[in-house]
């Protein structure tokens, strides 16, 4: 996944993608880290948007809130 961003860094779903495995591997912090990257190398509402997705998506409706108010 790394690689893939690191080759097209405007390809969203690379991260969202990156950030769900490291949920699921329980490195929160790290997902958050590639969301929070994914967001600033493409500063648009869709980044903001699949970030609170990626969130939603394992069941962390709190913080895809907070990702949907910024």
């Amino acid at each position: 996944m790394r690689r893939e961003i690191a080759s097209s860094p405007d390809h969203l779903q690379s991260y969202a993608n990156l950030a769900l495995i490291q949920l699921i591997l329980d490195q929160r912090n790290a997902a958050m880290k590639t969301l929070e990257e994914m967001v600033r190398k493409n500063p648009h509402r869709g980044a903001d948007e699949l970030a609170a997705k990626t969130l939603e998506a394992t069941g962390d409706t709190r913080a895809a809130a907070e990702w949907r108010r910024r």
